[in-house]
């Protein structure tokens, strides 16, 4: 039992060498497996180095080559105990089990299994593996699916074993496994509102990319994606991890194929350290493709990722770093003939040079991304201009703007962007005096937002609002608006660099100039 393994080791070592420590000391028990044998090993460990706390053996026990042999040489021999279960378990479970390090350490989903083996009958595979004890099954997560994980130490054994066997076996189980994700994100990515980072946007032939899923997909799983965002939370670290296993594994176009899945999601939920390290990822295995056999495919996804890159450096407010990446992103697609890629391109060029004081810079930028014949980046391109001309006091040249981007934005089917350009157009008009117009404008943005559940964009919009409504004299309803987006804030943190947020400090922030993220997505 797990609570007679920390009573072994606090009897053991004593209670006060576990104070605070005490879910370090069932992470400990865990990783033994509750083996006694396992567990007085890790005690006179600890015994011999009186420094060290829970953390330092942990770290020694999810490290194979350090831990199995002494087992082994105290009477533990976990390996042969392993292969004697092993031995009675069909040749699908048996070859299932060595693959299985490479769904990492948190708790998945039982089609993973199937995924990596190519095989649809992974039910009974799954039901072999628990009743012999290889597989613990966690429960099932807030979405109904059951998921399952391994034992530290019998994850050792699948792994040693697994590094035994052919490379090529256990690359193409990757390649299985992260195709399988990347059909699934791109099935629930479907449901996430529209961002200038879908995939459909950037590639018009996106959905015939998509691979179809290496393994069967049962009804529980099918359901699940049926509530995309959800569905991507509890999947998160699984699907980042993915990526992760493609770059190493040598799958790049793979695992540029599921982070541009993933990228519309991290943009709604401001997940930039997912969003940093895929995509870095995903460059450091396109780099290492020969260039000889790099591809116009390659070249485009790496393009993609220079690109996401710049994006989320100008989020950071790097804006110097995110101009570099983003005339990178503007070669490499122009190099390529990708009108689409280059057009994006100009629109992440427009806001860094305004948020470096480049307006005439900026204002080229946008108008050559308006020749674009994409209706979703022309509406984005004109809601930039108008934007500038808000800046340099051309109200009404502004709204025009506004009105084409909207038009533009209905054209596109976007609601993400009509938000924004009638949020916009509620800013021009209240630089040209027309408040109560202003007012319902914005509100009507509010609305749209709400109903696409961006709350990012709500808090702008919530913003421009409360200064909207102070310049009307209505300080009640200015306040109202600024409590909410200052909720907002401090639960994810500071606009443009997701630091603390701190409400008590001076509010720079008007309807008109402000720093706003929403233009970027």
């Amino acid at each position: 039992m797990p609570s007679d393994s920390v009573e072994l080791l606090r009897r053991s070592l004593g209670p006060d060498r576990l104070a605070g420590q005490e879910d370090r000391a069932r992470a400990v028990a865990e990783a033994c497996g509750h083996h006694p044998t396992a567990l007085h090993l890790v005690c006179s460990k600890l015994r011999s180095h009186p420094g060290w706390d829970l953390g330092v053996v942990l770290d020694q026990l999810r490290s194979t080559d350090l831990v199995l042999p002494h087992l082994a040489a105290s009477g533990l021999d976990l390996r042969a105990g392993i292969e004697s279960v092993l031995e009675d378990l069909p040749t699908v479970a048996r070859e299932a089990f060595d693959l299985l390090p490479l769904l990492g350490e948190s708790p998945f989903p039982g089609w993973t299994i199937g995924a990596l083996g190519g095989t649809p009958q992974w039910f009974g595979v799954v039901d072999s593996l628990v009743e012999a004890h290889l597989l613990i099954e966690e429960g099932t997560d807030s979405l109904g699916q059951p998921r399952y994980t391994m034992q530290t130490l019998t994850r050792a054994v699948a792994r040693a074993r697994g590094e035994r066997g052919d490379p090529a076996v256990l690359r193409a189980a990757c390649g299985r496994l992260v195709r399988t994700w990347w059909a699934l994100a791109h099935r629930a990515g479907q449901g996430v509102p529209p961002t200038l980072y879908d995939p459909g946007l950037l590639d018009p032939a996106a959905d015939e990319r998509v691979p179809e899923p290496a393994t069967f997909l049962d009804a529980g799983t099918l359901r699940s994606v049926e509530r995309p965002r959800e569905w991507l939370r509890t999947e998160r670290h699984g699907l980042s991890a993915a990526v992760e296993l493609a770059a190493e594994h040598d799958w790049p176009l793979e695992a540029a194929g599921l982070t541009g899945a993933l990228l519309p999601f991290y943009d709604y939920e401001w997940l930039h350290g997912d969003w940093g390290r895929t995509t870095r990822h995903c460059l450091a295995a396109l780099d290492r493709v020969p260039e000889a056999d790099r591809t116009r495919e390659h070249r485009l996804a790496r393009a993609r990722m220079v690109r996401a890159l710049a994006h989320l450096q100008m989020y950071r407010t790097r804006h110097e770093a995110g101009e570099s990446l983003a005339h990178q992103a503007l070669e490499l697609f122009t190099a390529e003939g990708d009108d689409r890629g280059a057009d994006l391109s100009r629109l992440n060029l427009v806001t860094v040079t305004r948020e470096l004081n480049r307006r005439e810079e900026a204002l080229q930028h946008a108008l050559e991304a308006q020749r674009s014949e994409v209706p979703r980046i022309r509406s984005a391109a004109l809601s930039v201009t108008g934007g500038l001309f808000n800046m340099a006091g051309r109200h009404a040249e502004a709204v025009e703007c506004y009105d084409q981007a909207v038009a533009d934005a209905v054209l596109g089917e976007d609601d993400h962007r009509l938000a924004l350009a009638i949020r916009g157009r509620g800013i021009a008009l209240s630089r040209l005096g027309k408040l109560p117009e202003a007012v319902a404008e914005v509100q009507r943005s509010i609305g749209l937002l709400q109903e696409i559940d961006d709350p990012g964009c709500v808090a702008q919009a919530l913003r421009s609002l409360s200064s909207l409504r102070e310049q009307q004299g209505d300080l009640a309803a200015a306040e109202a608006a600024r409590q909410a987006f200052e909720a907002f804030y401090a639960s994810v943190g500071r606009p443009g660099t997701r630091g603390p947020y701190d409400a008590t400090t001076p509010r720079l922030w008007t309807a008109g100039a402000q720093l706003d993220r929403t233009d970027l997505h």
